[in-house]
């Protein structure tokens, strides 16, 4: 352990593993969710969520996930996880106007897409779009 230590070069490339090897596991919940395979998806992002406590879009794995497994009450407590990460943040914004849609709460809905819409920068072309594709 001490070569880590003592050559910052190495500890450098250490992390980089790190980082490429956490993107390529959220890359595969992304995937699993994409194939509408919830539940494997919501395994492996809670896996991933104890490696990554901290990370906004796991949370978002697990609020998609658990939606789509009917499990309303985590997904409201991980999209809450989202915004009290890293408030405003659209993607959290987005999860939980979908969470007031599906509870009924449709002014709610609005107000938090309209929150996500103003939250794009105006340079931001497709994230605009996708705000607009969900009203």
């Amino acid at each position: 352990m001490r070569f880590l230590k003592d050559n910052p070069a190495k500890t450098r490339g250490h992390r980089a593993d790190r980082a490429v090897l956490a993107a390529t596991r959220q890359t595969h919940v992304w995937l699993l969710l994409g194939k509408h395979e919830f539940a494997a998806a919501r395994e492996e992002a809670r896996k991933l969520n104890k490696k990554m406590p901290d990370d906004v879009m796991v949370y978002g794995f697990l609020t998609d996930a658990n939606i789509e497994l009917g499990n309303y009450k985590e997904a409201e407590d991980s999209a809450q996880l989202m915004l009290d990460l890293r408030p405003g943040n659209l993607p959290g914004l987005t999860r939980a106007a979908y969470l007031r849609e599906l509870f009924g709460d449709l002014d709610g809905s609005v107000e938090l897409m309209n929150m996500a819409y103003q939250s794009t920068p105006p340079f931001s072309g497709r994230n605009t779009q996708n705000c607009l594709s969900l009203f």
